[in-house]
């Protein structure tokens, strides 16, 4: 076992430039051909991004308790 906690000679298969390729194709169909799977992505990173806020907000108020007493 190594330091990062994988076995000792762990290599995972590297993609090669055509198969990188052909991945971002299948996206960018599967993207163009539905526009609620295009919309569904875009509201899942907004949400995401609330949700983040809302994690830093709440963070603020925990260090304004913390440091008001």
């Amino acid at each position: 076992m190594s330091a990062s906690g994988k076995p000792s000679g762990f290599n995972p298969p590297k993609l090669t430039i055509d198969q990188f390729r052909e991945i971002g194709t299948f996206f960018k169909e599967l993207l163009s051909e539905n526009p609620l799977v295009k919309w569904s992505i875009v509201l899942a990173g907004i949400g995401g991004v609330f949700e983040t806020l809302h994690d830093l907000w709440l963070f603020g108020v925990w260090l304004y308790w913390k440091l008001a007493r």
